[in-house]
């Protein structure tokens, strides 16, 4: 594509520099106008629905949900649809929190959003939920994972969460995080004892229905 005037050819008015080298790849000659500024081309591009790839305002984020381009920013449709049917957005205390609003697939399939297939319910009633679908034969849709509230200690080698092995490595270290601050339970000779301590930590420090050992099925 020529550029005779040597205009930028976004109609930004501006003159464009001229081609320091021949490349084929970009329609540079050397010593010939640019077509266009640097980054001016873009301007031109078609946006939204007149793009050629255009699906709808929607995409697959990495953990596989649908993902919505609205107005305010990105969006997953699940919350999108939640809200809609609540008539106001989902509770948010913070991040992680027990008492969080968040949305459940009934059936394991996170594309599926249809209000029918959509459960709304607090953070610690979904993980604890998640955790006994996961550990069902009748249900194989939902895989094992290992994602907990932050402020609380993920499953660690130990294979209890709030527990490692202490510096010593013959014994056990329990520790539970409260407003930003690590703090130490003790050190026992068992992983179950440093998992019985932290979940005991957990109810005493964290709201009624707060994800624990126990909770999960790793603690009789």
């Amino acid at each position: 594509m020529s550029n005779a005037h040597g205009i930028c050819a976004c109609g930004c008015g501006q003159k464009t520099r001229l081609a320091p080298v021949n490349d084929r790849s970009k329609g540079w000659v050397k010593g010939a106008p640019l077509v266009f500024i640097k980054g001016h081309g873009f301007r031109l591009a078609k946006k939204g629905a007149d793009a050629p790839r255009w699906n709808g305002g929607k995409h697959k984020s990495t953990g596989g949900y649908t993902v919505l381009w609205t107005p305010d920013g990105r969006k997953y449709e699940h919350v999108a649809i939640a809200e809609a049917a609540l008539g106001r957005q989902l509770k948010h205390i913070s991040h992680g929190h027990a008492l969080n609003e968040v949305v459940h697939h009934i059936d394991g399939n996170k594309r599926n959003n249809s209000a029918s297939n959509l459960l709304i319910c607090t953070n610690a009633y979904h993980l604890e939920l998640h955790a006994r679908l996961e550990a069902s034969a009748d249900w194989p849709m939902f895989k094992p994972r290992l994602k907990h509230p932050r402020g609380t200690s993920r499953i660690g080698a130990a294979g209890f969460k709030g527990v490692r092995r202490s510096k010593g490595g013959d014994r056990w270290k329990s520790e539970i995080e409260i407003e930003g601050k690590k703090r130490s339970l003790g050190i026992f000779d068992t992983a179950a004892d440093a998992a019985r301590a932290y979940d005991a930590a957990v109810l005493a420090n964290f709201p009624s229905g707060w994800i624990t050992n126990k909770s999960m099925g790793l603690l009789a």
